[in-house]
């Protein structure tokens, strides 16, 4: 999360107010940039700037929160899809798919056997 909230500029108040918006489903450009009061032209051209798109923002942080929601067994994948912003758990395991080359079960999976490897590892060290 903080990786996500890093950033300066214009991208990063739009990766701030994407995070803060996603959970309410789909977010448009246009609804962003009237949250940063400038026009969407406007918004483009800044982002342009920068070296980046809107698209690629919203990707980046659905990305980024997606390894963050996996990371908590708690959450269902419709959870995480619907935390997102995607409008069903297909489109978010597609997107998770493209993103690494693995399934968001497959990478669930392992990261619970790494937390359980570590956490055994830890253990077995606080008993030396």
């Amino acid at each position: 999360m903080k990786k996500l909230l890093a950033n300066a500029g214009v991208s990063g108040a739009v990766r701030r107010d994407l995070i803060g918006q996603l959970r309410g489903g789909p977010v448009t450009m246009e609804a962003i940039a009237e949250r940063q009061a400038m026009a969407t032209a406007t918004l483009r051209r800044r982002l342009q700037d920068e070296g980046t798109t809107f698209s690629v923002l919203l990707e980046e942080v659905r990305r980024d929160l997606a390894f963050e929601y996996l990371r908590d067994r708690s959450v269902t994948l419709t959870e995480v899809a619907f935390l997102l912003g995607y409008g069903n758990v297909t489109s978010f395991t597609r997107a998770f798919q493209r993103w690494t080359g693995r399934s968001a079960t497959s990478y669930r999976r392992s990261e619970g056997d790494l937390n359980d490897s570590l956490a055994a590892k830890s253990a077995s060290e606080a008993a030396r």
